[in-house]
């Protein structure tokens, strides 16, 4: 199974003069596609040695463009097969592309002033959209149970993601915000989240990543089906020691 995996980005000190030290996702993941050099480095060895594998935390956040279960599923195994691992500690699920502008956080927020949608809950093609998402997590997080600790979303609009919780059997644990769409954390989101135990994070990820724009700063002929983001962490310390992209892309 091939994928492209990046530097480590923490250490990789040319890419950072590059994108700059406050790059969000779409800048790296965009640069790292259109980064000439290191294209045939697939596959390379990310091995955690297994007597190190308890000291460290491995964080991971999956960028996809459409519902499509299979590619998630594959996404993720190669994330293990990458580290060789049995399990990832946090998985955070972005919602696709292609549903961002229905069910994304920011888009149909609801104004606490006036407690009036900026589009009715009924528009059919939100409500599609929100049983593609609830269907995705539903399949998701059944078949990785044994293989993933903590499952969380990021960026879904909040009475979908209040519904995704309730009709879901395998509940998210954590949800992030991103305050550049959103502003400020609902109220009803962080009453809802305190309820349920669900832990609440902001963001600086933007929703764009494999979106239409993310698509057209793509320089090369490819097209990633995937992309996942990783994090290292050293759990006594709580210090960020490998950050990387995987990505799984075609040729048009």
């Amino acid at each position: 199974m091939k994928y492209f995996a990046s530097s480590n980005l923490i250490t990789d000190l040319k890419f950072k003069q590059q994108v700059g030290v406050k790059a969000d996702a779409h800048i790296e993941a965009l640069a790292i596609i259109n980064k000439n050099e290191g294209k045939n480095d697939e596959n390379v060895d990310l091995k955690i040695q297994l007597e190190n594998r308890d000291e460290l935390q491995i964080n991971a956040k999956l960028f996809v463009k459409s519902f499509d279960i299979d590619l998630c599923l594959e996404a993720v195994k190669c994330l293990k097969q990458a580290f060789e691992v049995e399990k990832i500690d946090s998985l955070t699920f972005s919602v696709p592309a292609e549903g961002i502008e229905s069910i994304g956080i920011g888009a149909h927020s609801v104004n606490e002033d006036t407690e009036e949608s900026a589009e009715p809950k009924t528009n059919p093609e939100r409500q599609e959209f929100s049983q593609k998402m609830l269907n995705l997590w539903s399949s998701l997080t059944e078949r990785l149970q044994n293989e993933v600790n903590i499952f969380g979303l990021c960026d879904l609009e909040t009475d979908v993601f209040f519904q995704l919780f309730e009709e879901s059997t395998i509940k998210p644990k954590s949800f992030q915000v991103n305050l550049k769409s959103c502003c400020v954390v609902p109220p009803k989101l962080q009453e809802f989240s305190k309820e349920k135990g669900v832990k609440l994070h902001t963001h600086a990820d933007p929703p764009s990543v494999l979106g239409q724009e993310f698509m057209d700063g793509i320089k090369t002929g490819d097209k990633p089906n995937w992309i996942i983001r990783c994090q290292l962490f050293v759990k006594a310390r709580g210090v960020l020691q490998d950050k990387r992209y995987l990505i799984q892309y075609r040729k048009d």
